[in-house]
C-alpha cells in the first residue's frame, strides 16, 4: 500500500524535487514525459541557494539535509517568502495562538 525508500548517510531532504520521485509520480499519475531517458540536468540545492541568494535555514542547508538534494531541472526561480505563504501571517498568528 505504501512505498518508501531510505537513503544511506542522509537526513531530512525535500525528495519531492528529485528525479526518482518525479519518475514515480509520472508512473502513478500517468503524467506526461518527465525524464525517462535521464538526460534532464539536475541542480545541487545548496549551490543553487548560494548562487541565487536564496534563504535557507542553517539547520537544513548542509549536505545531509536539504542542501545536499539534487533537484530535477535547472532555471529554478527563487520564491519570495510571501509567495510561499498559504495563510496571511496575521491570520496565522491569530488562529495559532496556544494557551498553556
Amino acid at each position: 500500500m505504501f512505498e518508501y525508500r531510505f537513503e544511506p548517510g542522509v537526513s531530512h531532504r525535500p525528495y519531492f524535487v528529485t528525479r526518482p520521485v518525479a519518475l514515480w509520480l509520472q508512473r502513478r499519475l500517468k503524467i506526461s514525459e518527465v525524464d525517462r531517458k535521464g538526460d534532464r540536468p539536475e541542480t545541487h540545492v545548496s549551490e543553487w541557494a548560494q548562487a541565487h541568494n536564496a534563504p535557507m535555514d542553517r539547520g537544513y542547508s548542509n549536505e545531509q539535509r536539504e542542501g545536499g538534494a539534487m533537484a530535477l531541472g535547472t532555471e529554478i526561480p527563487v520564491p519570495s517568502r510571501q509567495d510561499l505563504n498559504v495563510v496571511e501571517p496575521g491570520e496565522w498568528r491569530r488562529d495559532h495562538t496556544y494557551w498553556f
